[in-house]
């Protein structure tokens, strides 16, 4: 199961580096990656959590907010990377959709 729970973690966080990289390809994937990294880290923080896993059996509502907090510390860091400030609001929203088939699947 924990096997599992990492692959879903992994293939989501290639699923939010395929989102950037479709708006602008001018970061390296490992950067993206990176910084989608540190931004779950934080959000873990700020939600009092101490695995992404924690949010898997929590309702919808919650999972969302907490992949919305992870929006908003990673897109201000891809900006300082070079990802264009005025594509930010739609890169949220294209994550945000990414986001949705995994609430709900």
């Amino acid at each position: 199961m924990l096997i599992t729970g990492a692959l879903k973690q992994e293939k989501k966080i290639e699923d939010m580096v395929t989102v950037v990289e479709n708006m602008y390809a001018g970061i390296s994937p490992l950067s993206v990656k990176g910084v989608f990294r540190f931004a779950i880290d934080t959000a873990l923080k700020d939600f009092s959590a101490s695995n992404w896993k924690d949010f898997s059996k929590e309702p919808p509502e919650k999972r969302e907010k907490f992949f919305g907090t992870i929006c908003d510390h990673a897109i201000p860091r891809l900006v300082k990377l070079g990802f264009p400030k005025v594509q930010a609001g739609m890169l949220k929203t294209k994550l945000v959709e990414m986001n949705t088939k995994y609430v709900k699947g």
